[in-house]
């Protein structure tokens, strides 16, 4: 079994230019730390691909129907030290969550 570090950045996705993504990174693409065994192949009811990998893999989904609904198939969690712009992932989660407090 190969051991990853956690917090290196492996390889590269291009995101959707109309995009959650898109706006949160402003970039059309980005290196993140995803390795896996597993991946997203058939996406549900009221979502879409908004980031892929070189090799096809769908790394990012969004949903159409909810203000905010974003999935990544990469560990952002654990980049935020080395790498601080994926600290607006989690900064758009905190103001949309502010939002739509009752």
């Amino acid at each position: 079994m190969e051991l990853y570090a956690v917090d290196e950045l492996y390889h590269s996705i291009n995101i959707v230019k109309k995009s959650k993504l898109y706006d949160i990174f402003d970039k059309k693409k980005i290196y993140v730390n995803s390795f896996h065994h597993q991946a997203v192949k058939e996406l549900g009811n009221n979502l879409v691909v908004s980031a892929m990998s070189e090799d096809g893999i769908i790394e990012g989904i969004e949903s159409t129907a909810k203000e905010f609904l974003v999935g990544v198939q990469c560990h952002p969690e654990c980049l935020t030290k080395r790498y601080p712009t994926f600290i607006k992932l989690f900064g758009e989660l905190i103001t949309d969550a502010e939002v739509v407090q009752p």
